[in-house]
């Protein structure tokens, strides 16, 4: 992975500056830790019956005024989500990129009209960047 990448940043690069008059080198720290995380989620909005009990009774003579009486017991459970999620492995935690360029070639051609560094610092600018969050070491 390294190697491919340093090879992209080269053939970018030898279209400015010509093949060969230009090096890179990368550097790719990775993590191979693997993350196995179960999230189990209750959601009392939406409930549904898991059982159901009804309880029919008829009235005696006494009772026959009022009738047969029913009796309803419903029992709800709330909704219920389980969901596993499993990490990739290989992931990249940081990623060097340092980069060589013959000066003598940055000199010698002509300047483009149509080439416009987005700042002046960003046109000569040699050293090593990092993508994570730790200081980078210039050469």
């Amino acid at each position: 992975m390294e190697q491919h990448l340093a090879g992209k940043v080269e053939e970018l690069l030898a279209t400015v500056v010509g093949f060969g008059h230009a090096r890179a080198q990368v550097s790719a720290q990775l993590s191979f830790d693997q993350i196995d995380r179960t999230i189990d989620t209750y959601d009392p909005e939406t409930q549904v019956l898991e059982t159901e009990q009804r309880s029919e009774t008829e009235g005696g003579a006494a009772e026959s005024a009022n009738g047969s009486q029913t009796i309803v017991s419903n029992a709800y459970q709330n909704s219920r989500r389980l969901e596993k999620i499993v990490g990739s492995v290989g992931s990249i935690t940081r990623l060097t990129v340092a980069v060589l360029v013959d000066d003598q070639t940055l000199l010698a051609a002509p300047p483009r009209a149509a080439r416009r560094p987005s700042s002046p610092a960003s046109s000569r600018w040699c050293g090593t960047r990092s993508a994570s969050t730790a200081p980078a070491a210039t050469a």
